[in-house]
């Protein structure tokens, strides 16, 4: 388990160096290689209508409905004698989706995963299936693959993008209030809020009533600049040792966004925003700043007056650490009632078939070289702020790569509880510390 999680780590930040490649796209060796892309892309056609059967999908989708309609659709007219049985994940996280299913032994053919240690342990126990013979997977980036990877071997996922985070801003907006420079680290991130706030102007959409973008947003970028900055290498200590969570630094992380909230720089009733309405704040110009994934792209950046920055978690004087790994995915599921070969096919349509629909609805940064998805369209806004990450000397992956499911999911309750003053920042400690004893007890 530790060297696994040491390949995420050193390989996120290999992802960071290719990425630039990656967005920008390039040109194809040769007309020959065009062929065999395009080839290995539509697959064999011989037989498809005589496929038949019916399986079942469960996809984390909720915010892309044309993108499930796209698949749907899709699918169907390759494969008419197929029936797919396709919903949504709802809630905070896929584990709570996914729990039941696997407490019954009844996984879906076809569902969502994620690159945790929840995951990659339940494929070591037979929940979810290997998908290592499918184009999708040959044909997903390099430094990814052993991310998708159980200390076992078993290849268990491909991502529906590059994950990386950044505050998106409304430039009209800090013109406005007179902002003329973009803040490279928290005092100035606050100084930036303050005089928004002066000019009238509430300055972030905060989806606290959303605990999965807790984790992604002051979480990830609060671990990134506070902890993995001082050890790169703590994913294994964290999943392998009692780790300590009681230190400055861990109070730090919540303690910053007890800030944020204390200063009145979220929005009115942040406690019970969600992604939506986080998205629709911003949109809507009622907010200046929004803090999202790159998978939010194709929400955001719907306006020439939107910009991006880097979120500025770091002190001043250190360099600022930035966040970049796989994104959510596509997997099938591994118990007895799976039909796996249709569950493959399935697979391999949603994840690779249809990818440059799905890119193009998303804009997503893509998983795949742009020479094997050459339809895939890159905003140039995006694709500049995941080169200015490339160029950072230091990238993190998001918080929920780098701690046990049980701790990371405590970190954002804690994160919710801090806001409604059940907890304090300074309880990190007391709070994590019996939940990673206990892990680490359940591993001997």
């Amino acid at each position: 388990m530790k060297k696994t999680w040491l390949k995420v780590v050193s390989l996120t930040l290999a992802l960071c160096m290719i990425f630039s490649l990656v967005a920008c796209g390039g040109k194809k060796d040769s007309q020959a290689d065009q062929t065999q892309q395009q080839d290995t892309k539509a697959g064999d056609s011989k037989g498809e209508e005589t496929i038949s059967g019916e399986i079942d999908a469960l996809l984390w989708l909720s915010s892309y409905p044309e993108v499930v309609n796209q698949i749907r659709e899709g699918f169907a007219a390759k494969y008419p004698n197929v029936k797919v049985n396709l919903n949504t994940m709802t809630g905070n996280s896929g584990t709570e989706n996914l729990e039941p299913r696997i407490a019954s032994g009844n996984m879906p053919d076809v569902t969502s995963v994620d690159i945790s240690d929840w995951y990659k342990s339940n494929t070591e126990k037979g929940y979810f299936g290997d998908i290592s013979e499918t184009d999708a997977w040959k044909h997903q980036l390099d430094a990814i693959k052993d991310q998708w990877t159980t200390p076992s071997g078993i290849k268990y996922g491909v991502s529906y993008g590059v994950a990386a985070m950044f505050i998106y801003y409304n430039k009209d907006l800090f013109e406005q209030a007179g902002i003329k420079d973009l803040p490279t680290n928290w005092e100035e991130f606050l100084d930036t809020c303050e005089q928004l706030k002066q000019a009238g102007i509430t300055p972030l959409s905060w989806p606290g009533g959303f605990p999965n973008m807790f984790g992604h947003t002051f979480i990830s970028a609060g671990v990134a600049n506070s902890v993995y900055r001082k050890d790169p290498k703590m994913v294994e200590k964290t999943l392998g040792t009692e780790y300590d969570y009681s230190g400055p630094d861990w109070v730090e992380i919540f303690q910053k966004n007890v800030d944020l909230v204390e200063k009145g720089y979220v929005n009115k009733g942040y406690m019970s925003t969600d992604y939506a309405e986080s998205v629709r704040l911003f949109n809507d110009d009622e907010v200046a700043m929004t803090f999202q994934g790159s998978w939010s792209a194709g929400d955001v950046l719907t306006r020439d007056n939107v910009g991006i920055f880097l979120p500025p978690w770091n002190e001043k004087g250190e360099d600022l650490v930035g966040l970049m790994g796989g994104e959510t995915g596509f997997g099938i599921g591994g118990t007895s009632n799976v039909n796996k070969e249709l569950a493959l096919l399935f697979f391999n349509f949603c994840a690779f078939e249809n990818y440059e629909n799905f890119q193009n609805e998303t804009g997503t940064l893509p998983i795949y070289p742009i020479s094997v998805v050459p339809g895939c369209k890159v905003d140039p806004r995006l694709q500049a702020a995941a080169d200015e990450i490339a160029n950072l000397e230091l990238s993190a992956p998001l918080a929920f790569q780098l701690f046990p499911s049980a701790v990371y999911n405590a970190m954002r309750m804690l994160g919710q509880d801090v806001l409604t003053g059940a907890k304090k920042p300074s309880d990190v400690g007391a709070v994590l510390n019996p939940i990673q004893k206990e892990y680490i007890q359940s591993k001997q």
